[in-house]
């Protein structure tokens, strides 16, 4: 559950950024360009969190 949440804030889309992550620690093993997704995701200040397909791993390997 993101922090918004838990401290019954205002929240918007960016709760559920941070749900597809699950609960930390991040498995070990993953590729650094996953951690770097995952990690991404669990930025506290939702103002800072991504939202949608904002990864410079997404625009780069996707073709549109």
């Amino acid at each position: 559950m993101s922090p918004e949440v838990l401290k019954a804030q205002s929240y918007d889309c960016k709760v559920d950024i941070w749900s597809l992550v699950g609960t930390p620690p991040l498995p070990s093993g993953i590729s650094p360009d996953f951690e770097s997704i995952l990690r991404d995701c669990l930025i506290v200040e939702a103002e800072c969190r991504p939202s949608g397909f904002w990864h410079s791993i997404w625009n780069n390997r996707v073709t549109y």
